[in-house]
């Protein structure tokens, strides 16, 4: 439902109810019932609503106080930045539009006379108005004896990158966003700067995605497996309550460093399997079970498993590589020769 179809009824409004913004309280402050209006109001006055009782209704959002009955949006902070921003961007493209044109300024001294000839009619007003406007190798005759000037505009497109970026800067700081995210651009960023701006961006949506499982998705839950049960739908089972819900996963920033990352982890008991592959978006039995019938698979088809890499560590300097001889002048000298040798 659209917040704004949640407020308080003109006609309750005035019958002493403690309803705040469409949100009906008990003496203690708590909701009891959601005032929901039967379409989109266009004005501020709501006309015929709906209470939903408050058991039966999820209401999604972030108080800034403990007391508060309605969120607030999270563009409130930045919304006048944004905006801003249009506005320059708007402005800077009006003027490279205008000086990719060649304009040319007429000064005579019959200026005004000879500029009110140049008007055309309003199809809507029927008033006459003034053409007061550039287009691409536009030409004008003038009388004898005007002078012909060159426009020359301002242009601010120089700066224009830098303002911009740090525009987006801000607005993405209050969401928790990088500026290579908010922009979704990462050419001016290198490996280092880049894996660090989406571990940030992680955690902002991992956040998000908590908060939004226990507020909402748990509650919707517990409110279909319940009513499941009560209708003897499903039967009854004393761990109903325990889920887990698993969010996507993230793509690999560095694939080798993160798998043998996670394998330190869960084997110096750091982690736990669980966690690692739901950090992927993949529940653990279901991997396990998985690869439990792939072994089995590979075996009745006699497919050998794929061997585990080695790592490569160099040899010494001057050490014999495997199945090399050595030069007949480096021959190492035997047990007999050693004391001549010496």
């Amino acid at each position: 439902i659209e917040a704004d179809r949640i407020g308080t009824p003109t006609a309750k409004g005035l019958n002493g109810l403690n309803i705040v913004n469409g949100v009906e309280m008990d003496a203690n402050g708590a909701p009891t019932q959601y005032w929901v209006a039967k379409k989109h109001p266009t004005t501020t006055w709501i006309g015929e609503a709906t209470a939903i009782p408050a058991q039966n209704f999820i209401h999604l959002y972030r108080p800034n106080r403990f007391s508060a009955t309605r969120g607030v949006t999270l563009f409130a902070p930045v919304i006048d930045s944004i905006d801003r921003l249009n506005t320059y961007l708007d402005s800077v493209i009006t003027a490279s539009v205008m000086a990719a044109m060649f304009g040319l300024v007429f000064e005579t001294q019959e200026g005004y006379e000879l500029a009110r000839g140049s008007s055309e009619t309003n199809p809507q007003t029927g008033d006459a108005e003034r053409v007061e406007e550039l287009e691409p190798g536009m030409m004008h005759y003038a009388r004898p004896g005007a002078k012909v000037s060159q426009i020359t505009p301002q242009q601010p497109a120089q700066s224009m990158p830098d303002l911009v970026d740090t525009l987006c800067r801000f607005i993405g700081r209050h969401f928790g966003f990088p500026l290579e995210l908010v922009l979704l651009n990462f050419s001016h960023s290198n490996f280092s700067n880049t894996r660090a701006a989406l571990l940030q961006a992680y955690r902002t949506f991992e956040s998000w995605q908590r908060w939004f499982a226990s507020r909402f998705l748990r509650r919707v839950w517990l409110y279909v497996i319940g009513r499941a049960i009560a209708e003897k739908e499903l039967a009854p089972n004393a761990e109903w309550q325990r889920h887990i819900w698993i969010a996507p996963g993230w793509p690999w920033v560095d694939l080798e460093a993160e798998i043998k990352a996670d394998g330190e982890a869960v084997s110096q008991n750091f982690s736990t399997l669980a966690l690692v592959c739901a950090k992927r978006g993949l529940d653990w039995q279901t991997v396990l079970k998985q690869r439990q019938r792939e072994k089995k698979m590979e075996k009745a088809l006699g497919v050998a498993p794929i061997p585990k890499p080695t790592p490569f560590s160099p040899a010494p300097m001057g050490a014999q590589k495997p199945g090399e001889e050595m030069p007949e002048d480096e021959t190492m000298p035997d047990e007999d020769n050693r004391e001549e040798a010496a």
